[in-house]
């Protein structure tokens, strides 16, 4: 009888527009690169949608934050926002 795993070391989720709440758990992966690339594919999938790549607390990749994915305008305005609501502290 095999039993169903509910913990792995990478996961990938969803989240809503403001960042607060996880929409979707869309993977949960062990292996660092099988996890990497399905965040990509997720990201490519949704572009625009709030994305992460995560160990456990430890965000990883950040769909709010690739400049790859939202363009360097946007970048910058998440990154003024983060700062303005004490998130990150400095801005270069």
């Amino acid at each position: 009888m095999s039993t169903l795993r509910t913990h792995f070391t990478f996961r990938v989720d969803t989240w809503t527009p403001d960042g607060e709440s996880i929409v979707e758990h869309v993977a949960g992966v062990d292996d660092f690169e099988v996890a990497e690339a399905t965040y990509r594919g997720a990201c490519e999938r949704w572009p625009g949608t709030p994305i992460t790549l995560r160990q456990g607390a430890r965000v990883i990749e950040d769909s709010r934050l690739d400049i790859a994915a939202v363009g360097p305008a946007q970048l910058l305005q998440s990154l003024q926002e983060r700062r303005q609501i004490g998130l990150i502290s400095l801005v270069v």
